[in-house]
């Protein structure tokens, strides 16, 4: 799950596993540290951000209230930084990814306990990671494979510092393993490897960040179920990890330990990174994506798998983009919001129904300035500050003070600030309606 934020953003992100970003696959995209008026170095327009991966960063032109929030979404769990640079999280807890120190779900969200400067956030499958204002990164949750970077196999529901790292930029967390993008714009990873996900050229397993095949001049990353991804400063994209649906986009299927090039693929200003499949938005605000499409996923009105990159059908104007492992959700220039792919859960927000292979409309959803996607729930923050969320919630991810799905936007029980100051709170589990009907429903 990956995003660029455009005029009215200073930063977008994206959600699970990919960008962030997957099912029992996760991945998520990178977020990148906070440079709300930084040019990117592979677009002329100033409206993009460089570091577009992973998380959302919102801020409002021309309004008197500055906020800044972050959004981003896990398997079965969400994360936001608000404007104080703290974090909540709701929904699934049972390996410790709330942070609240609990293994315990939560249907409203919690305070993630000990973290204050936090620049950007991540989510993978069940574990979370942030970037402080010092540059250092630190993780919490799942840790039987090493994802936490902590130099162990301890499970972690408060954050632990990852050993080693510092002058982060960006993060990025997938089903086992997480990656980092530094100052110098290399790029770390650690936990699983079984197919070459942390790039380093080995199938070995590591604790702590190793660096990926050489890679320099990164301006984005994306880590998804197995493989991971990176937006090079000449907008082109390697990937690496497993490629058994053609996720990597090399015209194969077969997995490599270190980064490979996406065929046909220029011109990209973000990237996203689903289960088994990734996508890439470019300098026209059109969007491509690559690998499986079992549920329409990569969005070319059809299910077959592509190795390499396709057109998503219809769709222009995107300035964001965010992956989950079967669906994926995009931003349009007008702050609207459009998902494809799976819909088991109602994770599209067009009200239910199947799956579908072309972009639908999130109904009744304007003003988006951030956007985020989990295993079957999708988020997005819009202009009032609020943070809406819709699909499956068995595990009160839509953060609405329940468990019941929605197939329509739901809004969470956050924080509102007005000048970094908190103000009130929004109500939970209230549906979306605007122009004359019901507004910021604010208790």
């Amino acid at each position: 799950m990956i995003t660029v934020a455009h005029r009215w953003l200073a930063l977008t992100l994206v959600g699970y596993g990919a960008s962030a970003i997957g099912a029992t696959a996760g991945d998520v995209a990178s977020v990148a540290v906070d440079a709300p008026t930084q040019q990117s170095s592979a677009s002329h327009d100033p409206a993009r951000n460089k570091f577009g991966s992973n998380g959302s960063t919102t801020a409002l032109a021309g309004s008197s209230c500055r906020a800044n929030y972050q959004i981003a979404a896990g398997a079965a769990h969400s994360c936001v930084r608000l404007p104080d640079r703290s974090m909540r999280c709701w929904g699934a807890g049972w390996n410790g990814q709330l942070g609240n120190g609990g293994t315990t779900p939560s249907t409203a969200p919690v305070a993630v306990v000990g973290l204050s400067g936090v620049s950007a956030l991540a989510k993978g499958h069940d574990h979370s990671c942030a970037v402080m204002d010092d540059r250092t990164a630190h993780c919490w949750g799942n840790n039987e494979l090493g994802q936490l970077g902590d130099g162990t196999t301890i499970q972690r529901a408060i954050p632990v510092p990852v050993t080693g790292l510092s002058g982060v930029t960006a993060i990025a967390g997938g089903l086992f393993h997480s990656c980092a993008l530094l100052s110098d714009q290399s790029v770390r990873c650690w936990g699983n490897n079984a197919y070459g996900e942390l790039g380093n050229g080995s199938l070995t397993p590591s604790l702590s960040p190793v660096a990926a095949g050489g890679l320099t001049g990164v301006i984005a990353i994306a880590a998804a179920h197995q493989h991971s991804c990176a937006l090079m400063g000449d907008q082109r994209v390697r990937c690496w990890g497993r490629n058994t649906d053609g996720q990597l986009g090399n015209g194969s299927t077969t997995a490599s330990a270190l980064p490979v090039e996406v065929s046909g693929l220029s011109g990209v200003t973000a990237i996203a990174a689903g289960m088994s499949h990734t996508c890439a938005l470019l300098e026209d605000q059109t969007v491509r994506c690559w690998g499986d499409n079992g549920s329409g996923q990569l969005g070319d009105g059809t299910a077959v798998q592509s190795t390499t990159p396709v057109t998503v059908t219809a769709l222009v104007g995107v300035t964001a983009i965010t992956a989950a492992p079967a669906h994926n959700c995009a931003l349009l220039s007008d702050r609207s919001m459009n998902c494809w792919g799976r819909n088991s859960q109602g994770q599209l927000g067009n009200g239910g129904g199947g799956q579908s292979n072309l972009p639908v409309a999130v109904i009744g959803l304007s003003g988006v300035t951030a956007i985020a996607a989990g295993f079957s729930h999708s988020c997005a923050i819009v202009s009032d500050q609020s943070t809406r969320c819709w699909g499956g919630n068995s595990m009160g991810e839509l953060g609405a003070g329940n468990t019941s799905s929605s197939s329509i936007p739901v809004m969470v029980g956050l924080p509102l600030f007005h000048d970094g100051v908190e103000e009130r709170v929004i109500s939970p589990g209230m549906p979306l309606f605007q122009d004359g009907f019901e507004d910021c429903m604010v208790q």
